[in-house]
């Protein structure tokens, strides 16, 4: 049931930012899109800070080069959620590997989307 209702508000996040980022960015000929939600628990990962850094600037990296649309921190701080776009499932799979928090993360679930607006 928790996740479920995990899924239905990362959804709902997923469709607000759409719609945000629709009215500030041309529109994307390929509609598709993957959301990656995963769980990660801080207190559990070895020199965090570090590794928080090194995630950062990955992510950026993703952003920059456009193949990361939004980047969300989860509100209980105990994961995020990453919406790519212009990757298949598998290269946001090996994306998602190459993160420094990737070997502590206990939960990962990617979602296969089709961009309405």
């Amino acid at each position: 049931m928790k996740n479920a209702i995990f899924t239905l508000m990362a959804i709902s996040i997923l469709l607000l930012s759409f719609s945000q980022s629709n009215s500030k960015t041309k529109k994307s000929e390929n509609m598709k899109r993957i959301m990656v939600v995963v769980t990660v628990h801080p207190e559990k990962v070895q020199d965090f800070e570090t590794k928080r850094q090194a995630e950062v600037a990955k992510i950026g990296e993703w952003k920059e080069k456009g193949i990361l649309e939004n980047f969300f921190i989860k509100s209980a701080f105990d994961g995020s959620v990453l919406i790519f776009k212009d990757v298949t499932l598998e290269e946001a799979k090996q994306y998602n590997s190459t993160l420094p928090f990737h070997p502590f993360m206990e939960n990962i679930q990617y979602y296969e989307l089709e961009k309405q607006f």
